[in-house]
């Protein structure tokens, strides 16, 4: 037991920023759907950012497939929150 927890602990602080993006990407998505469009606009900024992020790294390891997708994750949602907030614009 006592092996699992330190290899769990090691593995955080060698991939401290990973968790740190995958927990914005939960709390961004938790909120993006809120009724209030404060909270809305907070949540949608922590997940894009969090995607960038995650697309960042993906494209530094060659992941081609990830990077496409998270590409594609980037622009229908930024389109989603133009026609949103813009109707009919896009």
């Amino acid at each position: 037991m006592r092996k699992r927890i330190n290899a769990a602990f090691t593995d955080i602080k060698q991939h401290l920023v990973q968790y740190l993006v995958m927990i914005l990407a939960i709390i961004g998505a938790t909120y993006a759907p809120s009724l209030d469009a404060w909270w809305r606009g907070l949540g949608f900024f922590a997940w894009i950012f969090s995607n960038g992020v995650m697309l960042y790294e993906f494209i530094i390891i060659r992941n081609v497939p990830y990077s496409l997708l998270f590409i594609y994750y980037e622009i229908s949602n930024v389109r989603g929150v133009l026609n949103n907030w813009y109707p009919g614009i896009i």
